[in-house]
């Protein structure tokens, strides 16, 4: 890459707009390669990632999800606090049928934000779809112990109603 004369920023800006218009082949090409000329350049690690994941969600590949996670998983060790890298990384091993691995990275996420309304609802469907009802209605009963705007506490309580018909 250094050898085109395109720099640093040139590259990243024309990766993420190949992203913006879904061509994510062409961005991943682009920040794969600037990943493996900088592998310590953490906000070139996060476009990677977030780019991944984005590329996996859109086309379903389950291919796709392992590798964005393998660049989520990179994220987390850097930094443990990301909730946003764990949410993420849950849902990569959720399309994974990874079903402990996806428990790990929810419960660190809410663990890191135990008001984070998207990741108890999507951890409490992860336990339905292994038909634990019960660690499911769990996860929404611990939520209503949180400060939540009168949406998500609506919300929240339809989902819990919908546990116990």
């Amino acid at each position: 890459l250094i050898t085109t004369g395109a720099t640093t920023q040139n590259l990243t800006m024309r990766a993420a707009a190949f992203a913006q218009m879904q061509r994510y082949p062409e961005s991943m090409a682009i920040l794969v390669n600037m990943l493996s000329d900088w592998p310590d350049d953490i906000e070139l690690l996060h476009q990677t990632a977030y780019t991944a994941y984005d590329y996996a969600a859109e086309s379903g590949d389950v291919n796709l999800h392992v590798d964005a996670a393998s660049l989520l998983r990179r994220i987390t060790e850097i930094d443990p606090q990301n909730t946003h890298a764990f949410l993420l990384l849950a849902r990569c091993y959720g399309v994974n049928d990874s079903f402990n691995e996806a428990v790990v990275s929810f419960s660190r996420c809410i663990e890191l934000e135990p008001n984070n309304v998207e990741a108890c609802h999507e951890f409490s469907d992860l336990y339905l779809l292994y038909n634990d009802k019960r660690s499911a209605s769990k996860v929404l009963n611990q939520l209503l112990n949180q400060p939540l705007s009168p949406s998500a506490r609506q919300q929240t309580l339809t989902k819990i109603n919908q546990l116990n018909p």
